[in-house]
């Protein structure tokens, strides 16, 4: 069964900022469900931080648990010394790009299955048209805040380093 078209009045109220974005590459979708891939800048360098913004939780929880699960396997890897330095370094920046390539790639059409999900909610929900828009604008829209707490989480260890690395470097007459 394929998706109706998508309703206008839903997509301005559950996006909000950046509807004309929005709507085209999920006109894309609905038109070619191949094409489910389609590159978004903004969540392939904001990665977190977009997905937070965009209210995007269960991803946000996933791309989490993938990060620290990456990290956890690079501090175990470097700390057996398994592969060499160098081989260490180039695969970094292959994960690095894959990172960036599956949230660039993905992030619109997740944000469109997340907005069919709401859609869907909101018609099964509430019969008057008002209540539907409203449901759709509680729940989709933007968190900023959110967002700006997911950058002082992952920003707050790499303070707190290079403070204590300047803080210790300065303990030493060079």
């Amino acid at each position: 069964m394929s998706d109706p078209a998508i309703d206008n009045d839903n997509l301005d109220s559950f996006v909000v900022s950046n509807t004309h974005y929005y709507r085209s590459k999920w006109q894309k979708i609905v038109a070619t469900p191949a094409s489910m891939l389609s590159f978004n800048w903004a969540a392939s360098f904001g990665q977190v931080f977009w997905l937070a913004y965009r209210k995007l939780y269960l991803p946000l929880v996933w791309a989490v648990v993938a990060y620290i699960a990456y990290v956890a396997l690079w501090i175990y890897v470097d700390d057996k010394q398994l592969i060499s330095t160098n081989v260490s370094a180039v695969l970094s920046w292959a994960v690095s790009i894959l990172f960036f390539a599956v949230f660039g790639l993905l992030g619109n059409y997740c944000y469109w299955r997340r907005f069919r999900k709401v859609e869907r909610q909101a018609m099964s929900r509430h019969s008057d048209r008002d209540s539907q828009l409203r449901f759709l604008r509680s729940k989709g829209g933007t968190a900023p805040l959110v967002a700006a707490v997911i950058v002082a989480i992952f920003l707050l260890p790499a303070v707190w380093a290079f403070y204590w690395g300047v803080y210790k470097a300065s303990q030493y007459d060079f």
